[in-house]
């Protein structure tokens, strides 16, 4: 009576890699969303330069704890108020960082949006000659 557990149809099982179709999809993605060098671009290369200085700040900020008990064992006064308040202070810009970061990758969504909504309406536009012949009259005005 052992029945074997029903698998899903072949269609469901589709295997989702990252391979070879993927690095050719990327010549036909790339100027659908980097049309001209515009916004886009200089949204990503933020991010890029925004996420650098964000993995800069994290490394000095998990030093800190370390300093921090030596300067516990060390009783050193002045020692902890410094490395308190600079840490504060990478707090504070790790987090005005990621703010950033949050911000311009939400431009940059906005960016790719247009870029190919705009190439997808020329591509649709591009060979309507139908509207061209049909629905303007000789004067030129289509909305007499």
């Amino acid at each position: 009576m052992d029945k074997e557990p029903l698998s899903p149809p072949k269609r469901y099982n589709r295997d989702h890699r990252f391979g070879l179709r993927f690095f050719k999809s990327i010549p036909i993605l790339f100027p659908l969303f980097y049309p001209t060098w515009e916004w886009a671009f200089l949204f990503t290369f933020g991010i890029m330069i925004l996420n650098a200085i964000s993995e800069w700040l994290t490394n000095k900020i998990g030093h800190y704890p370390s300093e921090m008990y030596g300067v516990l064992l060390a009783k050193d006064y002045h020692g902890f108020w410094h490395i308190f308040v600079e840490g504060t202070f990478m707090y504070i810009a790790k987090t005005a960082c990621l703010a950033v970061i949050t911000f311009v990758s939400w431009l940059l969504y906005v960016a790719y949006r247009r870029n190919v909504v705009s190439s997808l309406q020329r591509r649709y536009f591009r060979n309507n000659i139908y509207y061209r012949i049909n629905c303007v009259d000789g004067q030129g005005i289509d909305n007499p």
